[in-house]
């Protein structure tokens, strides 16, 4: 058997008593048997095999001899590392999933003025914004400025 070739592996898992399923990995070994990845036996206990692979757990120093993974977009996989998952690097972009950060809401840096940063509501805004990039000074209609000396180290600057 070709390990390289994808349908030899697919023809070796079928004859086995597997039929792949998209987006699951098989380990395939040496005797012919083969086992889903996650309920590969000697995935969960280390069985002494030639080379330092892990060897089938029914018929001992029989070596791992290749995994095989088929995606949901249609390509195969077939090599020693090859795990579980729901998309794989060939996938196109439409495929998969954008999900959308929870501290997406949080970026408001844009929203940040450095020159409004002696405001009367600035103790106010940064409990409010605590958890933000920056307290949304830029623009703010209750923006009103402290009276008097507002930066400590220009008393400490002058001395």
């Amino acid at each position: 058997m070709d390990i390289k070739n994808f349908t030899s592996v697919r023809r070796a898992l079928m004859k086995s008593g597997i039929k792949p399923i998209d987006g699951n990995a098989y380990t395939l070994y040496e005797c012919g048997h083969a086992f889903n990845v996650k309920d590969d036996p000697s995935r969960i206990q280390w069985y002494p095999a030639t080379g330092g692979l892990r060897s089938c757990p029914i018929c001992d120093h029989q070596r791992l001899l290749v995994k095989y993974k088929r995606c949901g977009c249609g390509k195969e996989q077939v090599g020693p590392k090859v795990q579980s998952s729901k998309y794989c690097n060939h996938c196109p972009s439409d495929r998969k999933e954008v999900s959308v950060s929870p501290l997406a809401c949080r970026k408001n840096s844009n929203l940040a003025d450095p020159n409004r940063g002696f405001c009367i509501h600035r103790n106010e805004c940064l409990i409010k914004y605590i958890d933000y990039d920056a307290v949304p000074c830029k623009n703010c209609d209750s923006y009103s400025v402290l009276q008097g000396v507002h930066d400590p180290l220009v008393k400490m600057v002058s001395e």
